[in-house]
């Protein structure tokens, strides 16, 4: 019946039309909601059972959740009040010791939201539930329009009995079934317990439509998501779906891959890079970036490589770093680091140069993947490369001081200068949107010097369009700066060296030796272009070297 109130039964099955209310019973109660807008609140026990619309089932503790059908139901909330915890679901076949169960399940749904809630875990997240259980989340038959969000998923790790003796079974979140769309999964952790080890693993982590090999799903968006500690694959994708987006994910910790995209043929392990990409099967396969180099200023990452792929299309690349590599030499990633855009020539080749702001321990590795633009299908992850630490020495100066055998070098000082606020820099390195430029002071030996020379080796980053480099020498006869060299070149990454004309004492302060110099580098675009540009893109300089030479 419909319009009916339930509070303070115990241990009771009961089944109930619409707009119903089933609140604060205990013990183990079954409750079925067969109508519409029912709320179900606070309970416990062992089944929730829904198939009808816009029910709410929140603040729970059972074993289990089976929305059968319906249209936008809701389990769980943003808040913590609206957490169900559910224990787990499972038990062992009588004659094989076979584990089966599900945690939480859903058949032929639209429009399900899925929650903040403990899933296969003990009310403190602190432990597997129900040990028989193999399934923490199972999508079956067809599914759309669902999001799984912000949930800690258990994952189900079942050892067998019987004739199963020591088998390892189980999922934490499994598409299967006849399909589906429009799928999100983000926020969730899958195999990290409450405190964020990875104690809660299973045999799989996220398997989309690889265990029966039939359904096809499509705009699946695996994001932001931490999984680990999984016997086998972080995330496998079944051969025949074509459109699974796998992004800013902290992927780690696992057996076998982090990510596994498997071919029509099937097979598991690293799928190998082919020309123009033109294989099949999961994600149509899609290669994966190749990082040639990584180094780490302290301030950001600098990452340089290359993508080949299908010709002129649009690709997104994120990067990803780990205290190690896995063994099979591909990623995985548990620290996200950032992303970029390329888009492939008619060879289908795209280069990159990307500076990543992160920090990350010294000694970690680097991997990428890459997305095709705009439908979403991701790669395997990368070979891993070794990040190299090029951070400045703490302990030296902040500027750089040499003398040798009476030449007299100069420095480079925390004094720095640029067109915004954004401006970041330590002695080797500054960064902002659209011009940087260094001001280095020095004390010559002499006042009167016969010979005069000025060089630096500086490599600049992110470069949309031309480089216009110059250098400037203070002229204290005229109180100006003096230009003594100038390029527009496409790319600065070289040593130049200047011996200005004339007699050089004009840069050199009489009485006291004081010299000056001024290093610009400034984008080719115009102005407010490259403000625009270069809002996710600063531009980028660092110093290799820099030194005066002074000569009487």
């Amino acid at each position: 019946a419909p319009n009916c109130t339930l509070i303070g039964f115990d241990s009771s099955s009961v089944s109930f039309g619409s707009d119903s209310l089933v609140e604060g019973n205990t013990g183990y109660m079954n409750v079925t909601v067969g109508g519409s807008r029912t709320r179900v609140e606070g309970n416990s026990g062992g089944t929730i059972r829904i198939s009808g619309d816009d029910n709410l089932v929140v603040g729970n503790t059972v074993q289990r959740v089976r929305v059968l059908s319906g249209n936008n139901n809701v389990i769980g909330g943003p808040n913590p009040a609206d957490r169900n915890f559910l224990t787990g679901y499972g038990n062992w076949n009588t004659s094989s010791g076979l584990p089966s169960g599900t945690t939480l399940q859903l058949v032929n749904t639209n429009g399900t939201v899925i929650e903040n809630n403990y899933i296969g875990t003990t009310p403190d997240g602190l432990a597997q539930g129900n040990p028989a259980s193999t399934i923490g989340v199972s999508f079956e038959g067809t599914n759309h329009d669902v999001v799984l969000r912000d949930n800690l998923i258990a994952g189900i790790k079942a050892v067998g009995i019987g004739q199963y003796a020591g088998q390892l079974f189980g999922y934490g979140v499994i598409l299967w079934g006849s399909g589906g769309s429009n799928i999100e999964l983000t926020g969730n952790t899958i195999g990290l317990d409450a405190n964020g080890d990875p104690l809660l693993g299973s045999v799989w982590g996220i398997d989309v439509g690889n265990a029966n090999g039939s359904g096809i799903y499509t705009d699946i968006r695996i994001e932001g998501n931490a999984v680990a500690d999984h016997v086998l694959n972080g995330i496998t994708v079944g051969r025949q779906n074509p459109t699974v987006r796998i992004s800013e994910n902290s992927i780690h910790s696992n057996g076998w891959l982090g990510v596994d995209l498997i071919p029509t043929g099937h097979g598991y392990g690293v799928t190998p890079n082919d020309p123009l990409d033109a294989d099949t099967g999961a994600n149509g396969l899609q290669n994966f970036p190749e990082i040639l180099d990584a180094t780490n200023n302290g301030l950001a990452i600098q990452v340089v490589g290359q993508l080949h792929s299908e010709p002129l299309n649009d690709y997104t690349l994120e990067f990803f770093a780990s205290p190690e590599c896995d063994p099979s030499g591909f990623g995985e990633g548990q620290m996200f680091l950032g992303s970029t855009s390329v888009v492939t020539d008619s060879a289908g080749d795209a280069v990159f140069d990307v500076s990543l702001s992160a920090v990350v321990p010294s000694g970690w590795v680097i991997t990428s993947t890459a997305t095709l633009e705009p439908i979403g299908a991701t790669s395997e992850f990368s070979a891993c490369v070794d990040i190299i630490d090029t951070t400045p020495d703490p302990t030296l100066p902040d500027s750089f001081a040499i003398v040798t055998g009476g030449l007299n070098s100069g420095g480079l000082p925390e004094l720095a200068e640029s067109d915004d606020q954004y401006l970041v820099m330590n002695p080797q390195f500054i960064s902002s949107r659209y011009q940087n430029v260094f001001t280095v002071d020095a004390t010559a030996s002499t006042d009167t010097p016969s010979v005069l020379g000025f060089s630096l080796e500086a490599k600049v980053f992110n470069i949309i369009g031309t480089v216009d480099h110059k250098i400037e020498l203070f002229n204290y006869e005229t109180g100006q700066y003096e230009t003594v060299d100038s390029q527009f070149a496409t790319a600065i990454d070289s040593v130049v060296a200047v011996q200005p004309g004339g007699d050089p004492t004009r840069f050199v302060q009489a009485g006291t030796g004081a010299m000056r110099a001024r290093i610009s580098y400034q984008n080719g675009l115009p102005y407010w272009v490259s403000r625009i540009v270069n809002l996710f893109l600063p531009f980028q300089t660092s110093v290799d070297h820099l030194f005066w030479t002074v000569i009487e």
